[in-house]
């Protein structure tokens, strides 16, 4: 039938069938509610989920040697979640119950589910996805991932599967905590599919391409609906030159080259330009050779996957030329990329771990070429110059700062986001 989807999770189970769309819609929104879970209970289930990810055992570590699930374990721990939570909230307990303030008027609030989360997976990274999905159950609303139909992969169906194992008791189990969840793909030609999961969305959340995302943001939508966007973003590093005259850089080489290896720069926090704050060749040799160990190190813990023929004959084009106009320094296979020159600019997102490191003679001067598309800058510098130029890129639409070795961390706000306040309506009474 053309409705029909192909179904990867449906209903706390793991599936491979086809259902027609509006089947399927009336499922999800039948499935029992969260809202009567204590969400204490939603966390301690994620708590074991995380457990269970991070054992080496787990036969999907086999299945998906770089697809971050130590970064998923960890994100989904209780101490994280947690405090994700009260950031967004101020404290978990408004997700369960009317909460009192006094401002002039003695007035209590609670946090409603929107009802259902609609999530258009990128086809990059669909581990980063994941995550919008677990705020999706903390906020106790029901869910749908539009997982990319041109993959293969079935990562997030596997991980619920997992996760509808793991439970405290009889009630307040994964299965049942995976009840609301579908995992689906369809072409993304079939415009009625899209049109008729649009429609009911009360959520909309759109990772991908700019160009992939203005199509899905122009589907018809309810006017009540609320859309989160993820769209194209780059990240990048700027070391001042006190920390490059100072600081331990073999360490700090050590910690660039995680940022550089997760994912495969594929993710929008992950950096592809290097700034090193110096006039002198001398600082930027010491540091590429430095990072070119690092590289080969982090192989050991970070698994790198084969590149396709066109990512391939691309890193090796840009090496040639840079072997011949500029500087390279490269691995023997194609497991990694450094290249430099005296352009300033940031380097095109090749990823594969391929980065351009450029020398630049004051670290400010970087305002005058960002991009509006800049989510996350790894800094090291002093007090004085971080204030100066965390406030100067802010202004500038950077937003996200982290220490380098730590930039692909999922954080909240993430994209200027605090997501799970999105997820919700606030309901107060007198």
């Amino acid at each position: 039938m053309k409705d029909k989807v192909n179904v990867d999770f449906y209903l706390g189970r793991r599936l491979n069938e086809q259902i027609g769309i509006k089947e399927l819609l009336d499922s999800i929104s039948a499935a029992p509610s969260l809202l009567p879970w204590p969400t204490e209970k939603i966390i301690l289930i994620l708590d074991e989920f995380s457990k269970l990810l991070l054992d080496k055992k787990n036969s999907l570590h086999q299945r998906y040697p770089d697809s971050g699930l130590p970064y998923i374990a960890a994100w989904c721990r209780k101490s994280n979640i947690t405090q994700v939570l009260e950031n967004s909230f101020g404290s978990i307990q408004a997700l369960d119950q009317y909460n009192t303030r006094v401002n002039g008027i003695i007035k209590s609030y609670r946090a409603f589910p929107r009802g259902l989360a609609v999530h258009w997976m990128a086809g990059n990274v669909p581990t980063i996805g994941f995550l919008s999905l677990i705020q999706g159950l903390l906020t106790k609303n029901r869910n749908i991932i539009k997982a990319p139909s041109s993959s293969s992969d079935t990562l997030l169906a596997d991980l619920l599967d997992h996760l509808s194992t793991v439970g405290c008791d009889n009630t307040y189990c994964g299965k049942n905590l995976t009840q609301s969840i579908a995992v689906i793909r369809y072409d993304h030609s079939r415009t009625k599919v899209g049109e008729a999961l649009s429609n009911q969305a009360d959520i909309r959340i759109f990772w991908g391409s700019d160009q992939s995302v203005a199509k899905l943001k122009s589907l018809p939508a309810k006017l009540s609906s609320t859309d989160i966007i993820f769209s194209n973003k780059t990240s990048f590093m700027v070391i001042d030159h006190s920390t490059l005259k100072t600081g331990n850089l073999q360490k700090i080489a050590k910690q660039a080259a995680i940022d550089i290896s997760v994912f495969e720069q594929k993710a929008c926090a992950s950096p592809h330009t290097l700034f090193l704050e110096t006039t002198e060749d001398e600082d930027l040799d010491t540091f590429a050779h430095l990072l070119l160990q690092a590289l080969g190190n982090t192989l050991k813990i970070i698994p790198k996957r084969t590149p396709s023929s066109k990512e391939s004959s691309a890193i090796l084009n840009l090496r040639t030329q840079y072997d011949m106009f500029h500087k390279a320094w490269y691995s023997d296979g194609l497991e990694f990329t450094i290249l430099s020159d005296t352009d300033m600019k940031f380097g095109p997102p090749v990823g594969n771990r391929t980065m351009f490191i450029r020398k630049i003679d004051n670290l400010e001067k970087i305002a005058d070429i960002l991009p509006d598309n800049i989510q996350t800058v790894g800094i090291l510098a002093e007090l004085s110059r971080f204030d100066t130029l965390t406030a100067l890129f802010a202004e500038k639409g950077v937003q996200r700062f982290a220490k380098i070795g730590t930039m692909t961390h999922f954080e909240i706000p993430w994209d200027g986001y605090f997501l799970p306040q999105y997820l919700v309506r606030w309901v107060s009474r007198q």
